[in-house]
């Protein structure tokens, strides 16, 4: 069927204005690299669970970042340093003040060598729980894989003074290679384990 043209003349304005009210609402359901019902992802969202608008919800935010806090661990745990790294600092999104999320964004920033970034997980940390003996063990580590092996010492003595106690950790951890090779810490470690014992420090 052919419309007469002057149909078509009295209406096209009209057209116009319906067809780019169809793009610009198609654009918006459904985002370049996006697809029908699953918004596109990108860097600045705040993530992809649908939460966006519910961050006054205490107990959602808790949940969700308890949700990207067991990913995180598990990234991690795979190998996969920079899934964690996103899924960590998703569950402080969620829950700022969530200590042990900022113990393993520190520590998978370690593994990655973004010492920066690490030191400045642990600032942080350290204004939420200044007395986590976990925070002064990943400073003991980001100062010798900086080779500030004194302050690292001072850093792990602090640790084990607030309760660390992972004996084999300390013994073994690569990151504290270049502390173990210095004599103070061997003169440290050697005195410490003679007067603590096998119950302070297993």
């Amino acid at each position: 069927m052919k419309l007469p043209e002057s149909l078509i003349r009295k209406f096209l304005p009209l057209l116009l204005v319906l067809s780019t009210a169809v793009i610009m609402l198609n654009d918006r359901l459904f985002p370049p690299g996006g697809s029908p019902g699953k918004p596109a992802q990108d860097e600045t969202a705040h993530d992809d669970h649908g939460d966006h608008d519910d961050h006054d919800d205490p107990e959602k935010n808790k949940l969700m970042g308890n949700f990207h806090y067991n990913e995180g661990n598990r990234d991690l745990a795979e190998g996969k340093l920079e899934e964690a790294i996103k899924n960590y600092k998703m569950a402080l999104h969620h829950n700022d003040r969530f200590a042990e999320a900022y113990v393993n964004l520190s520590t998978a920033y370690l593994k990655a060598r973004r010492f920066e970034e690490a030191g400045e997980s642990l600032d942080r940390l350290d204004e939420v729980a200044p007395e986590s003996p976990h925070l002064h063990y990943n400073r003991a580590c980001l100062h010798s894989l900086t080779g500030n092996t004194a302050q690292s010492l001072e850093a792990l003595q602090r640790a084990v003074d607030l309760g660390y106690r992972d004996r084999g950790q300390i013994e073994t951890d690569p990151d504290l290679a270049a502390l173990r090779e210095s004599a103070n810490y061997k003169s440290w470690f050697e005195k410490f384990s003679v007067a603590a014992g096998e119950s302070a420090l297993p």
